[in-house]
């Protein structure tokens, strides 16, 4: 499963006085507003398909992203934007070794596995490219307790330590699991009033509450996904999250 995003934004905050969030990235976009999806694009460019083709091809990744990027339909809103959270990977190649270091699981050398390229802690790893540049989006693997960890090593960095970094997000601007309900984003982070949310493909989230770290994280059948199902129960997984006495 990939929240993949939310570990590179907290990378960024536990070593924030090497990668200030003012610091200029790419085009005016500062880490900051990178991290909180101010980009001043949309997400058009972003095609998962030719994206896996250029890591099968070991491109280089940052330029790549740098250049669908700029041909993006602009937007003065809130976007979600996978191409500059693969820019973030690239600006922190060492991003899995922190990774690792951080949660008490060290990432050991690059390694081929089949066709791919990994780091491997023991309970996690993040895919490569064969010269090494970290995935961005779709990068982070990890097991259902080593999610549940994540979650609670990291609560009060972003319940309590994000509070005054937080972007407001149109109602309508994401559209995925908890759609209507997420109000803020920080750094791969969604929030509500009380609550905060790691998503990562489709239905798997990582919850943190002040009182407790919920998970939902599952095997995903590739060749028919959650999406493709929208009756299905683990749509309502934030909702219950929210609203307990409603599940």
């Amino acid at each position: 499963m990939s929240i993949t995003k939310a570990a590179i934004g907290l990378m960024y905050h536990i070593h924030k006085d090497t990668y200030r969030r003012n610091t200029l990235l790419i085009n005016g976009i500062t880490i900051g507003m990178a991290l909180n999806m101010r980009t001043g694009y949309t997400d058009d460019q972003w095609k998962y398909d030719d994206f896996r083709k250029q890591v099968e091809m070991d491109s280089d990744l940052s330029k790549y992203s740098h250049s669908k990027l700029i041909i993006s339909p602009k937007s003065c809103k809130w976007q979600y934007n996978n191409l500059i959270y693969q820019i973030l990977a690239c600006n922190m190649m060492d991003v899995a070794d922190k990774f690792g270091d951080y949660m008490g699981d060290p990432a050991g050398e690059l390694k081929k596995e089949g066709d791919l390229y990994f780091k491997h802690g023991k309970s996690w790893k993040w895919e490569h490219t064969k010269s090494g540049h970290p995935l961005g989006p779709h990068g982070l693997w990890m097991t259902k307790d080593f999610a549940k960890k994540f979650g609670q090593k990291s609560k009060d960095h972003v319940l309590r330590m994000s509070r005054a970094e937080r972007t407001d997000i149109p109602r309508s601007a994401w559209g995925g699991i908890g759609a209507g309900k997420l109000k803020r984003y920080w750094s791969g982070w969604f929030f509500t009033d009380k609550n905060a949310y790691a998503i990562g493909w489709v239905a798997q989230v990582i919850a943190l509450t002040p009182n407790s770290v919920k998970t939902q994280i599952y095997e995903e059948n590739w060749d028919d996904d959650v999406s493709n199902h929208p009756d299905d129960i683990k749509w309502q997984f934030i909702n219950c999250v929210e609203v307990p006495l409603k599940c």
